[in-house]
């Protein structure tokens, strides 16, 4: 009885030891817990600094690579040296590479012709510079110039497609009358009376809008004096006289018993007077206007642009500057596009050569084509419809890659005769990784046959803390390298 009426034990809660164990034991997992923490921080902030990196790098490619697409689109117009179903010799080979700072007043016949003839351009150190353009903030160094040209996929006018005053718009036919004209049909006479390099169209299809047809280019298609092409300059509505630049040489003749000239409206190219004019160039049915669609002149290059988080840094920028006659300047000052493209290179695919039959000819628009039988590589003489491949033209596909410099510069048949682009982008984290230091080098080209990087296409190892990887990309210029295929 006295052992169950015993008192129970006092709890009296833990020792000082006890109390100490606990304690060691509770900061041991806290600490755990914060380097966990820090760890797991210090890696999403690596994580972000790669992911921002690859989408960056990806971007980049992807803006340049949408436009080279278009390249040398020009809404159903194909310059005679290009055109397969072309005969006789081309007259309107570029013969110069057209600077994009020329002002718009002095885009004369010969302009226009290597404008068209060449959609795409690069340049090494130097940039393009001229009236014509606003001032660009200095290229980084190293890096190339890329330019694309073409008409705007939109039609003028058309949901979400405005047509701005002042803008430049290209205009080409699909009516008969107006890309095969006789010389009684739309152009009806030179006026020998008054001045012999005037023509004179026929009231009855013709515009009375006075400056309707300036800028329009006009090539003599056929008869005397046949392969000309002559940039409209004036035009007077009520006499629908219009005036030609440069002058004609030989004249056209307008003698319908003797070799009449026959005139080919190629295309319009000029400012649109304002947001409501319609060009005077018409669709298939020779009723309705063709589409008018913006010119598209864009270049691109990389500089070091202020960084946007810490004043008095500064940090690589892909940015492009874009064709804009209605505000003055031709080219604009540049807009940002991506951020953390460090480096920027260019390669040209030149179809230079014919390929397909041996031996290999060159490209040479100093002749009429020379078609052979694709199966035998010889000409058919019984069947001429059988030869369908032409031997001095190109086949669309590359025979070489060069690379734009200073040094060695491409000419204007070079780039007449770019089918593809390659492009290299070197992109860069937008921060700094203190512990790591980027001691690799980078090769923005092709290697060489011994596996090794050119020296003109090495970026030698920085040191510094960035992250870096390389892009590239190769894209084919559809316009004009599918409209050399042949079967």
């Amino acid at each position: 009885m006295g052992a169950l009426m015993k008192k129970a034990k006092k709890i009296s809660g833990f020792t000082i030891v006890e109390l100490m164990v606990s304690m060691a034991i509770s900061l041991v997992i806290l600490g755990a817990l914060v380097s966990l923490f820090v760890s797991t921080s210090r890696v999403s902030s690596e994580m972000a600094k790669v992911s921002g990196l690859i989408e960056n790098g990806r971007f980049a490619v992807q803006i340049i690579e949408s436009d080279l697409v278009h390249a040398g689109y020009w809404g159903g117009y194909v310059p005679q040296f290009d055109d397969l179903g072309s005969v006789g010799v081309p007259n309107d080979v570029p013969t110069a590479v057209p600077n994009p700072c020329t002002t718009y007043a002095n885009w004369d016949r010969n302009f226009r012709i290597n404008l068209m003839g060449i959609p795409v351009q690069a340049w090494g150190a130097t940039m393009p510079s001229g009236a014509g353009c606003a001032a660009f903030p200095a290229k980084r160094a190293g890096t190339d110039t890329l330019l694309v040209r073409h008409a705007d996929m939109c039609i003028a006018g058309s949901a979400n497609c405005p047509q701005v005053a002042g803008r430049l718009y290209f205009q080409s036919p699909l009516c008969d009358t107006q890309r095969n004209a006789a010389a009684l049909q739309q152009v009806a006479s030179v006026d020998a009376a008054f001045n012999p390099n005037n023509i004179v169209f026929t009231p009855a299809s013709s515009s009375s809008t006075d400056d309707a047809y300036v800028g329009m280019m006009l090539r003599t298609s056929g008869g005397t004096g046949a392969g000309q092409y002559r940039l409209i300059t004036d035009y007077d509505g009520s006499s629908r006289t219009a005036a030609i630049s440069p002058n004609w040489s030989p004249a056209p003749s307008v003698d319908i018993y003797s070799n009449p000239t026959t005139y080919s409206f190629e295309y319009l190219l000029r400012p649109a007077a304002s947001a409501t004019e319609v060009f005077p160039l018409r669709q298939g049915n020779c009723l309705t206007a063709a589409p008018m669609r913006r010119y598209i002149s864009n270049i691109y290059y990389v500089t070091d642009a202020s960084h946007p988080d810490r004043p008095g840094e500064t940090i690589p920028t892909l940015v492009r500057s874009q064709f804009d006659g209605s505000s003055g300047a031709v080219q604009q000052a540049p807009e940002m596009l991506v951020e953390g493209i460090e480096q920027f290179r260019i390669e040209l695919g030149i179809d230079d050569t014919m390929t397909r039959c041996s031996p290999a000819t060159a490209v040479n628009y100093g002749a009429a084509r020379s078609n052979v039988e694709p199966s035998t590589c010889t000409s058919n003489a019984g069947n001429s419809y059988a030869n369908t491949l032409p031997i001095n033209r190109g086949d669309g596909a590359p025979d070489r890659y060069k690379r734009c410099t200073d040094a060695n510069p491409c000419t204007a048949q070079e780039l007449a005769n770019t089918v593809s682009v390659r492009i290299y982008v070197l992109a860069r984290s937008r921060d700094q990784t203190p512990a790591y230091t980027d001691a690799k080098s980078y090769c923005l080209g092709e290697l060489s046959g011994a596996g090794t990087c050119p020296a003109e296409s090495l970026v030698p190892a920085a040191n510094d803390h960035y992250t870096r990887h390389v892009f590239a990309s190769t894209v084919r210029l559809v316009n004009v390298s599918a409209r050399r295929e042949t079967p």
